[in-house]
């Protein structure tokens, strides 16, 4: 996402999403879309929904695209930025909770095996 907005390129949704490379491609089941998605896990919701991402595709749709809903979001106008800008935060706030997160289960598990030899 980051690389999307940024580049000047078009956002095609899952098409040129990492993410949904991965985790929403067509090769997966229907009911195994997302699952395991970062997003996901902390939304709790699939396709994006609860993100940021949402509010800047809806916005597309509305005023870029007549209501027709295609995802090629091109970089036109300040309220798409203020969207992208918005995803990209929250992206990021996604990877410092996930570093903040194996950094405390690491010191556990080092707590762990100190106890562990300690007895």
């Amino acid at each position: 996402m980051e690389t999307t907005y940024f580049k000047k390129t078009v956002d095609s949704g899952e098409v040129n999403c990492p993410l949904c490379r991965i985790y929403n491609n067509p090769a997966l089941d229907v009911d195994k879309k997302c699952v395991g998605c970062p997003i996901m896990e902390f939304t709790g919701k699939d396709y994006c929904a609860g993100t940021p991402y949402v509010a800047w595709s809806g916005h597309h749709i509305k005023v870029h695209n007549k209501g027709i809903d295609t995802y090629h979001m091109h970089n036109e106008c300040k309220v798409c930025l203020r969207h992208a800008k918005a995803e990209l935060k929250f992206l990021q706030s996604l990877k410092e909770k996930e570093k903040a997160l194996k950094e405390k289960t690491s010191k556990t598990e080092n707590e762990t095996i100190k106890k562990k030899k300690e007895h």
